[in-house]
């Protein structure tokens, strides 16, 4: 009676479909592709440049952003000043520490936001800024 395994499930909700860390991935990353293979995501890294740098950089390539968004600013004020979004990367569980490792040889004027969350619920959210 004692040598019985007890078997532990982790809690879902959802009817039993999915665990809230699975949610919050479908909903989030919704209709995106782990950017290395194409799996379901589990992160994204967000790369950001200052404006003024951006600026002074890629004339080129902030004309077209002004451009894009109608002659409008395309950028945004962060806690860091004014910010450009330049690209979005997403990894799956398998391929976030590559996706983390090539995330660190990036240019030393742009900023990356890796903002992922685990799959159990003791894992909450966490969106770090790497400078």
């Amino acid at each position: 009676m004692g040598d019985e395994k007890k078997v532990l499930h982790m809690r879902k909700f959802d009817g039993g479909n999915r665990s809230p860390a699975e949610f919050f991935r479908q909903q989030v990353y919704a209709n995106t592709k782990c950017s290395m293979c194409g799996g379901p995501p589990a992160m994204r890294i967000r790369f950001l440049a200052p404006v003024d740098e951006f600026q002074r950089r890629e004339p080129e390539i902030y004309a077209a952003l002004v451009l894009k968004m109608g002659g409008g600013d395309p950028s945004f004020p962060t806690t860091y000043g004014k910010m450009i979004h330049v690209e979005s990367v997403f990894a799956c569980d398998q391929c976030k520490q590559g996706a983390r490792r090539a995330a660190a040889h990036k240019p030393d004027w742009v900023l990356c936001e890796f903002e992922e969350m685990g799959l159990e619920e003791k894992h909450p959210l966490i969106i770090q800024v790497a400078r």
